[in-house]
């Protein structure tokens, strides 16, 4: 395994009575110690923190630098030379092949903490190489060789050994792989899934806004040469399409924005996995069995006025500003999709889209309790039962309006 180091003028380089050009020979090594890190970052953690292992990434982080600079020769790098590179022991050595001589290396000696003198690493052949290495599922160097010192350790690394195997194999503290299977579903990205039929599934319209003569009006299409044949530039948005695509988004949203318990340890509130919450239909929303879709919830059984305030709140009226503080809001994109068509069309346009989006909501059971700063919320409301029944009445879960006796 080849690395760094002193190269003849020529721009080609002569190793094993081959010829190779400088910049290509560079760019084979860069490959290579890019594949071994890559190696060495796919692996198991628990092998990653090993001393050979950590001992073969530093060597490769020094081998890199050296690709483009003089190779570093400070304390902890002499030591990292002393432990990755071959070695020599003769009396007389060629002092051209040395990487170091041996009066710096004996300035060095408090450094080194009186190490075992295994040599002086030396380049016989022009380039630099490194001992042998194993190739297993982590590399490594190989074992019981020469090992860098704490010192050096700490310098190299920025970190003790201790530190390291802390933070990268972290024995009783929860990793992101448990995580991941403990909470299968997350809710905090910068916007919600977007909304697709099912393959080999049609999306009816659900919504007849058109057979009321209403249009939305054409997206803002540029008038350059590039545009002259976009017929579609003079034809007007199919508005039932549109209506329905903002309704199934919706749906999906607050499903996708449903809240987590703080802890990563504890699982979702919510019990459907990812795949489910990307196929949610209304018949979810329809259900009074709320233990089909919470593990835990409050809920408030309620009538058409608390109904119809949460509504207003997930599609507040054109002309409404919303704070850039709102949470859930702004990361859906329905949302966005709403407070777009109340900027672009007429007030007739939107009060009628509106009442007719209301009708459908109106015939779900159950809804997030949704308010001006938030659609999901957790704090425990008085008025608000909690399922599963506890002895902490005011534990925090999602809040949920329904509108007729919950199921369990």
């Amino acid at each position: 395994m080849s690395g760094g180091g002193y190269f003849p003028p020529a721009s080609l380089l002569l190793i094993n009575d081959r010829y190779f050009h400088f910049r290509t020979y560079r760019a084979f090594r860069l490959f290579a110690f890019s594949g071994l890190l890559l190696r060495q970052a796919q692996g198991s953690a628990q092998l990653r923190v090993k001393p050979e292992a950590l001992l073969l990434t530093a060597a490769l982080v020094w081998l890199i630098n050296s690709l483009h600079a003089r190779p570093d020769y400070g304390p902890s790098s002499r030591c990292l030379m002393n432990a990755v590179l071959p070695v020599t022991d003769v009396q007389d050595p060629d002092q051209l092949t040395l990487m170091f001589t041996s009066n710096g290396r004996q300035e060095d000696a408090e450094d080194e903490e009186d190490e075992e003198d295994w040599g002086l690493p030396y380049n016989p052949y022009g380039a630099i190489f490194l001992r042998t290495i194993m190739l297993i599922q982590v590399p490594r160097m190989r074992a019981r060789g020469p090992t860098l010192t704490s010192t050096a350790f700490k310098n190299l690394f920025g970190k003790t050994e201790e530190e390291i195997i802390h933070k990268y194999y972290r024995v009783g503290i929860v990793p992101l792989q448990a995580v991941s299977s403990i909470r299968t579903v997350t809710n905090k990205t910068r916007r919600t899934t977007t909304f697709f039929p099912l393959p080999g599934s049609i999306q009816p319209d659900l919504f007849k806004l058109s057979a009321k003569n209403l249009m939305l009006p054409p997206p803002a299409v540029d008038g350059g040469s590039d545009m002259e044949d976009d017929e579609s530039a003079d034809e007007g948005v199919g508005i039932d399409k549109t209506v329905t695509q903002l309704y199934c988004q919706f749906i999906l949203d607050m499903i996708n924005k449903s809240p987590n318990p703080k802890g990563v340890t504890k699982p979702s509130y919510c019990v459907l996995d990812h795949e489910a919450r990307l196929s949610v239909k209304e018949d979810v929303f329809k259900s009074p069995r709320l233990a089909d879709v919470w593990r835990a919830c409050q809920y408030k059984v309620c009538g058409k006025s608390d109904f119809k305030l949460a509504f207003n709140h997930l599609f507040p009226p054109r002309g409404h500003l919303t704070s850039p503080k709102v949470q859930n809001y702004l990361q859906c994109q329905y949302y966005m999709k709403w407070k777009e068509i109340c900027a672009n069309a007429d007030l007739n346009t939107v009060d009628e889209i509106r009442s007719e989006i209301r009708k459908r909501v109106f015939d779900l059971v159950w809804l997030p309790h949704a308010t001006q700063d938030r659609m999901w919320s957790t704090k425990h409301l008085n008025g608000f039962s909690q399922y599963p029944a506890t002895s902490d009445v005011t534990a925090a879960a999602p809040r949920i309006l329904i509108r007729q006796r919950p199921e369990f």
